[in-house]
């Protein structure tokens, strides 16, 4: 009896345990602002952003992007640095993506700036 007592408890907690961690709700999506630099060699492009923050308090945590033949759209996700004190001026940050086309010709590559809106460039490889 005891065992079986003790097997259930086991498989409960196996299954009540969440192996999927969700992202902190303080990981925002902050406007890419300037491309500051593209570099092309081959298929593979070097862009170089500009992403404006809120404060200096806040670092780069991850991008999402998509990308297709002819086009790379991205997202750039900030976190807060979990400083006491923030002085409140807008900040900026550079920061370098690398994105490998499968294809070569004209690429429209889109970092996000707000709601609907995007900051693009066109290349051609």
């Amino acid at each position: 009896m005891k065992i079986i007592f003790l097997l259930l408890t086991f498989l409960v907690s196996l299954t009540s345990c969440d192996s999927v961690e969700s992202e902190p709700s303080n990981i925002l999506p902050m406007p890419t602002t300037q491309i500051d630099k593209v570099e092309a060699n081959g298929n593979i492009v070097k862009i170089t952003v500009t992403v404006t923050t809120p404060d200096p308090c806040w670092n780069y945590y991850k991008t999402n992007s998509s990308e297709n033949n002819n086009q790379y759209i991205a997202k750039i996700f900030t976190q807060p640095t979990g400083a006491n004190v923030c002085p409140t001026v807008l900040w900026s940050f550079s920061r370098e993506e690398t994105i490998y086309f499968s294809t070569n010709g004209e690429k429209v590559i889109k970092f996000w700036q707000n709601d609907s809106t995007y900051l693009d460039t066109t290349i051609v490889l």
